[in-house]
């Protein structure tokens, strides 16, 4: 039987065996790391000259003649090279088993050798690990040590930003209750500047002797004004004020704060404020006795139209306008309309020398609107002074244009505003001068309408038995007219 020196396990084939040519001792190629491809490859000579990792080691590598070592008398005489050879045990490398040296000796025979060789070898592998764990515990320490040090510190820094963190929320808390503070004083500052400098707009009625030139009627269109704000703040005791503010009509208003209408008109002149006149919008109706025997009355509306201007609050004011024009104001009075109803884009063109203004053609829905409306209603517009832009915001509206002039304001009463130019109004003597209107016309009175039997009667016609012999639009369409129109005039009071 042939046993691998290096496995001690059997050779059973001796294609993959090697002989080493010195100690001839037998080994499998692949245990002395030789493929068996490399096996092949060798020749018979480099086989029969092939030496196993053992021998060479044992071989001396000289005759050591130049060694520093001292010769005895007996060495000396012998007169050999081999003894001025140095023998020392070479030194274990750390670590390194002697396990495999013993094993090629083939020396060993009991158990117990090997036995404690094996012990031998834990004993130094267990040192060695021993000794890298001390290490280890060691750079565990110092890890520790260095991670209690970081944690002393974070807590430090952490306990450093909740202190800066409530004092930057207090800070905040004050300058947030600062700010608001500021605000109400803002705002409270700017209406006292806007309601000590007065108006946009002021009126001159007649005067009572011939050099007397005082404002009668002072009127304030986006006012500011809220509850905050009394009257005697305003104007001295010599005028009543009239005031309707923002926070009194808030249904088609998103911003609680601006907006707002103020009217003040010297006691001399008997003024009462028509509230049943007055729409949701920004609208303040005052009737004034001009003091003519009661004879002559201007019902004078002042009007606000935030921008942008939406279709919804344009319609409901223009049909109050139209309801209270042509039911409310009584026969013999003057109605005056001034307003800022921010259509910028309505271009007024002079007509010959009257002092009437009329609009340009091409405008908007929302101007031609407006413009329809004023026409039904007989009122025309005698403002031609533009503002910094080169346009008109801010109209004056009658319905009888010899009553009155308009003219830039020579003295202010406020700070010009780019947009809104202070504008004076002149009204003529009444005396010679007749009313628009001499005679009320009856018109429908559709609030006392009886809509139930209107809806019946309509539900009872058949349409295309109405339009059974028509054959084009029109024809249709003043047939619908004919049938529709005689049955609400039946049931609508006038």
């Amino acid at each position: 039987m042939i046993t691998c020196v290096a496995c001690l396990n059997e050779i059973h084939n001796n294609s993959g065996r090697i002989d080493c040519a010195r100690c001839k001792q037998y080994y499998h190629n692949l245990c002395i790391n030789i493929s068996d491809k490399n096996l092949k490859k060798m020749s018979d000579t480099q086989k029969a000259s092939w030496q196993c990792p053992n021998c060479p080691s044992k071989q001396p590598r000289g005759d050591n003649t130049n060694t520093p070592v001292k010769q005895t008398a007996s060495s000396s005489s012998s007169g050999t090279a081999s003894s001025n050879v140095t023998t020392r045990k070479a030194t274990k490398a750390a670590g390194e088993s002697s396990i495999p040296q013993v094993l090629s000796s083939g020396a060993l025979t009991s158990s117990a050798e090997i036995r404690d060789i094996i012990n031998e070898a834990l004993r130094e592998w267990a040192t060695g690990i021993c000794t890298q764990l001390n290490e280890i515990r060691s750079e565990v320490v110092s890890l520790k040590d260095s991670m209690s040090f970081f944690n002393e510190q974070f807590e430090q820094l952490n306990a450093e930003v909740k202190a800066q963190k409530a004092e930057v929320r207090r800070l905040s808390d004050e300058n947030s209750s600062l700010r608001r503070d500021v605000i109400n004083l803002t705002t409270h500052c700017n209406q006292m500047d806007q309601m000590s400098r007065a108006v946009n707009l002021e009126l001159q009625c007649v005067p009572e002797h011939k050099n007397e030139n005082v404002t009668r009627i002072v009127q304030q269109l986006e006012s500011w004004l809220n509850d905050t704000v009394f009257d005697h703040e305003l104007l001295d005791a010599r005028y009543d004020i009239f005031r309707r503010d923002r926070s009194s009509t808030l249904s088609f208003q998103t911003k609680k704060e601006g907006g707002g209408i103020c009217l003040a008109v010297l006691k001399k002149y008997r003024a009462l404020r028509m509230n049943r006149w007055e729409s949701a919008c920004e609208e303040l109706w005052v009737s004034i006795d001009l003091g003519l025997n009661n004879k002559y009355r201007i019902n004078m509306c002042a009007a606000y139209i935030p921008p942008p201007v939406s279709r919804d609050y344009l319609t409901t004011f223009l049909n109050n306008l139209t309801d209270v024009v042509n039911n409310k104001i009584s026969n013999g009075s003057f109605t005056l309309l001034v307003g800022d109803f921010n259509l910028p884009y309505i271009v007024w063109e002079s007509i010959g020398d009257q002092n009437v203004y009329i609009p340009e053609p091409n405008n908007g829905t929302i101007e031609n609107m407006f413009i329809d409306e004023i026409t039904f209603n007989n009122l025309k517009q005698c403002n031609y002074i533009l503002n910094d832009n080169n346009r008109i915001l801010d109209l004056v509206l009658v319905d009888n244009a010899n009553i009155v002039k308009v003219a830039e304001a020579s003295l202010p009463l406020v700070g010009l505003d780019p947009h809104h130019p202070a504008l004076e109004i002149l009204i003529h003597s009444l005396g010679n001068i007749k009313p628009c209107r001499s005679k009320r016309v009856a018109l429908p009175n559709y609030s006392k309408c009886n809509f139930d039997a209107i809806n019946e009667e309509l539900t009872h016609i058949v349409w295309s038995e109405v339009w059974s012999d028509l054959y084009d639009i029109d024809s249709m369409v003043d047939k619908f007219y004919g049938t529709v129109l005689p049955i609400i005039k039946k049931h609508t009071p006038h």
